[in-house]
């Protein structure tokens, strides 16, 4: 009877223990995620402070740009004596040139580009054969 009345002791003081223990680790694990955010949080707080930054200094250096370019416009406008409209530039050409694709320069270019690929394969293999070549 005895060792039962003991047992029966000891499973209600760890029944007791773990009831009382459990909220308090669980309170404390609560407090200390909620007061503490964690480090990819701190990162996304960082990114999104230097986003707002950067969205505010694009905002504030356009506003500045555009009152400048509107202020340089209006200075030429204004210092500018008369607008008279002015015939439009024709492009120059030599008479009998006509403007097309060099296919002769675009095979060349493509003939350089094959034999120097064809070369650098060659000593690519030179470089990583087996060691035939190197004891010539």
């Amino acid at each position: 009877m005895e060792g039962s009345r003991h047992g029966l002791a000891t499973a209600l003081a760890l029944v007791v223990l773990i009831s009382l223990g459990l909220p308090s680790m669980g309170l404390g694990i609560g407090a200390d995620a909620s007061s503490q955010p964690s480090a990819m949080e701190r990162l996304r707080r960082q990114e999104d402070a230097r986003k707002a930054d950067l969205a505010r200094f694009a905002a504030a250096t356009t506003q500045a740009d555009a009152a400048t370019m509107r202020d340089v416009r209006e200075r030429a406008m204004l210092e500018r004596p008369s607008i008279a409209p002015t015939a439009p530039v024709e492009p120059t050409t030599r008479p009998g040139v006509v403007d097309e694709f060099d296919w002769g320069a675009a095979a060349l270019g493509l003939g350089a580009g094959v034999a120097a690929t064809c070369a650098l394969l060659v000593c690519f293999a030179l470089v990583r054969s087996p060691g035939r070549l190197r004891g010539v």
